[in-house]
């Protein structure tokens, strides 16, 4: 079994449900754990920039070196500039930085952009942060929105087509 950390980080878990013949245990559950270490913690990991039309509407990102060295972070580039405005501050000097992103649309929108920044890590030389932005006509019923976004994502992912599955993985 393989474990694709790519854009993971921290105490990460996930489970295999392995299918066998064995009619006295028909499927066994196996559990991995693992610390995922990054140089460059980022908190939340998905940034939503959610709201109504006419409002106030940003979302905060905590960007952490996890390293003793300081990290200093230069904007390289915003790929929605004309619908999301950035402030980036620093909160412990040479460790946490808040990024700030704001919604300036005036109307009804959805969108999906990214913000890269350029490090003083080797390892980790550009940061990019993703955002997706979710603008509704005030009064819009949001969980209705949600809830049917959420049921298709979920359909689509457990579907199986004439396959029998070996192990299926499962969030935990």
């Amino acid at each position: 079994m393989k474990l694709n950390t790519k854009g993971l980080q921290g105490q990460i878990k996930k489970s295999a449900l392995v299918y066998s013949n064995d009619p006295k245990q028909p499927s066994v559950k196996l559990i991995l754990t693992t610390n995922v270490r990054v140089p460059i913690a980022i908190q939340p990991r998905g940034v939503f920039i959610e709201g109504f039309a006419g409002d106030d509407i940003q979302s905060a990102v905590t960007i952490e070196g996890q390293k003793d060295k300081p990290l200093e972070l230069t904007f390289v580039s915003n790929s929605l500039p004309k619908k999301v405005a950035y402030e980036i501050k620093e909160v412990t000097k040479g460790k946490t930085y808040q990024l700030v992103l704001k919604n300036i649309g005036k109307k009804e929108d959805k969108y999906s952009g990214f913000i890269t920044f350029k490090t003083n890590y080797p390892e980790k030389p550009e940061l990019m942060i993703r955002y997706l932005g979710f603008v509704k006509k005030p009064g819009e019923d949001d969980q209705k929105n949600h809830s049917q976004l959420n049921k298709k994502s979920i359909s689509d992912r457990t579907k199986i087509k004439n396959k029998t599955p070996v192990a299926v993985l499962v969030d935990e």
